[in-house]
C-alpha cells in the first residue's frame, strides 16, 4: 500500500498552476476554471489536488477534485481519498460544521458517498454569470 504524506497548502504559483492546467487538459476540462479556483487547496505533488472555498459561516465547499490521468488508477484513487480526508480535517480545524460539494461525475459522487457525504439524488442546475470582462 502506498503512503503519501506530502500535502501542500496551495498558494497560487506557476509551478502548481502548470501542473493543474495539464491535468484539466487531460480530463478535457476547460483551463478557464483556474480563474475561479480559491487559493485554499491541497495538492499531492504530481498526483492529485482539491480545493476548499471558505466562507464566513459554518459551511465550506469542496471543489475541483482533480488528478493526473497519467498516474496509476489505484495511486490516484488513494491520493484522492487522502485529500478528502485531509480536507475534512482542515475544515474541522478551521471551525466549519458543514462541508458541501457537488459534481456531475459519477466517480466523484461515489467517492463522496464512500466518505460519508449525504448525496441528494435530485437533479439540479448550476448556474453562473460572468460580471467582468
Amino acid at each position: 500500500m502506498m503512503v503519501i504524506d506530502n500535502y501542500w497548502h496551495l498558494i497560487r504559483n506557476d509551478f502548481y498552476a502548470k501542473q493543474l492546467k495539464t491535468w484539466f487538459e487531460q480530463w478535457n476540462i476547460s483551463v478557464s476554471i483556474m480563474d475561479v479556483l480559491p487559493t485554499t487547496g491541497f495538492i499531492i505533488d504530481n498526483v492529485a489536488a482539491m480545493f476548499v472555498y471558505e466562507t464566513n459561516s459554518k459551511v465550506c465547499f469542496f471543489d475541483c477534485l482533480i488528478c493526473n490521468k497519467e498516474i496509476d488508477k489505484d495511486i490516484r484513487s488513494e491520493a484522492l481519498d487522502m485529500l478528502v480526508n485531509y480536507g475534512e480535517k482542515y475544515a474541522k480545524d478551521k471551525g466549519y460544521s458543514y462541508i458541501f460539494s457537488n459534481s456531475h461525475y459519477d466517480a466523484v459522487v461515489k467517492r463522496a458517498e464512500n466518505h460519508g457525504f449525504n448525496v441528494d439524488k435530485h437533479d439540479y442546475k448550476v448556474f453562473g454569470k460572468v460580471i467582468t470582462k
